[in-house]
């Protein structure tokens, strides 16, 4: 490994952990700014508008008016008694019940986003998580290859130094230095997509994000059974429960809407050569048509679908947890496979073949050796990586926001 490349790597990572930061704490600047919450807390504000609109009258209606105009004398007002400057305030009384059904309504729909907005901070949550053990695994990876890269290096300096250069061993560092350039592209990418996944961590914690303080250990397999008892915090769940709720309201509504609300006209009538008068109408819209009766069967339809959506949604997110939680049992027996069997064992097969590289081993064997070890340390890594994974996707369905 030239020196360069060894300092450019090490200046890198020293760059990184001059500015990182914690998980919770980019958590927290979430969960307090990003905009898709800042979203859904607007539409709660405007639900709170509509259960004030919920108790509120229409509007009333005024109306000027000027009857019997005389054509042949415009202005004369005094000719006939229907001659009268009119003045009107209509007003529709709903019927008893339905503005208390208008409110219910409201209510179960703010209600709704409330829980969305929950369901919603806990998928954010989730997200970050997921995204930070991202960066964690690409982040270890890049180290344990470096770690590789200075191994497979030594083995040739120390190959080259000490032995006398047959055809063979010749061949065999070739095929060193062939496999210490697959170790530095590999880095080369891994660095890269570390760079995409902190952009990505950035748009999620609403935070610029160059490194993050995160150390992951493979942890006690959780129990499924314990977990799913948990899923009755789900928040979809419940978000869709109140969307039930609000369902039926409506449904209330409806069928309210079956009794017609009365309208009361009052009019003041203005004569300039007779008496003034008042005049009062009661108007009631006649339901002949079944309009309203169509609207509450089509309102239960959506009630049914509701019920049958929730259904579907609690069938899907057991489903969800079992296949995360088989992902995270198949992680953890990974990981045990590979540290207690697999690299003990490489590990032992490197004590007996390091000393043979000094006294003129193969060193066709030795960068082997590397490799295979190289293999099983990634594949640890990975096993850590996508067990914390699952695990931040079962914690949103469990609705956990920290």
């Amino acid at each position: 490994m030239n020196i360069l490349s060894k300092v450019t790597s090490l200046l890198i990572f020293w760059a990184m952990s001059l500015d990182a930061t914690s998980l919770d704490s980019l958590i927290e600047e979430a969960l307090s700014n990003h905009p898709s919450l800042q979203v859904i807390q607007e539409r709660i504000a405007s639900t709170d508008k509509g259960i004030l609109l919920s108790r509120k009258f229409s509007n009333p209606k005024l109306a000027l008016s000027v009857n019997d105009i005389q054509l042949n004398d415009i202005s004369n007002r005094s000719i006939e008694r229907m001659q009268a400057s009119v003045i009107t305030l209509e007003q529709k009384f709903p019927y008893f019940g339905k503005r208390d059904a208008k409110e219910e309504n409201a209510r179960a729909m703010k209600e709704v986003q409330e829980l969305k907005f929950e369901d919603a901070k806990a998928l954010l949550v989730s997200k970050i998580k997921q995204s930070a053990y991202r960066a964690w695994e690409l982040k270890t990876l890049y180290k344990i290859i470096y770690k590789f890269e200075e191994l497979t290096q030594q083995s040739i300096d120390l190959s080259t130094a000490y032995t006398a250069t047959t055809s063979n061993q010749h061949m065999g560092i070739m095929s060193a230095t062939m496999s210490l350039s697959d170790l530095r592209i590999k880095k080369n990418r891994l660095l890269q997509a570390l760079k995409v996944e902190y952009a990505r961590l950035s748009y999620l914690s609403n935070k610029e994000v160059f490194d993050i303080e995160i150390d992951l250990i493979m942890p006690k397999l959780s129990n499924l059974n314990e977990l799913t008892k948990k899923l009755q915090n789900n928040f979809s769940i419940k978000a869709q429960t109140s969307s039930i709720k609000e369902a039926k309201a409506l449904l209330k509504l409806r069928d309210l809407e079956h009794y017609p609300d009365p309208t009361i006209n009052a009019g003041y009538f203005y004569r300039s050569s007779f008496e003034d008068y008042f005049s009062v109408t009661v108007g009631i819209p006649l339901p002949i048509y079944g309009s309203e009766k169509l609207k509450s069967e089509q309102q239960r339809k959506k009630l049914l679908e509701r019920q049958n959506v929730l259904k579907n949604n609690e069938q899907k997110i057991h489903s969800e947890l079992k296949s995360h939680y088989a992902y995270m049992h198949q992680a953890h027996i990974t990981y045990t496979i590979l540290t207690k069997e697999s690299i003990p064992q490489i590990e032992h097969m490197f004590e007996l073949s390091s000393s043979t590289i000094t006294a003129g081993g193969d060193l066709f064997k030795y960068i082997d050796l590397i490799k295979q070890d190289l293999k099983l340390e990634e594949q640890r890594i990975s096993a850590v990586a996508e067990y914390y994974k699952h695990n931040a996707s079962i914690e949103a369905l469990l609705g956990v926001q920290k």
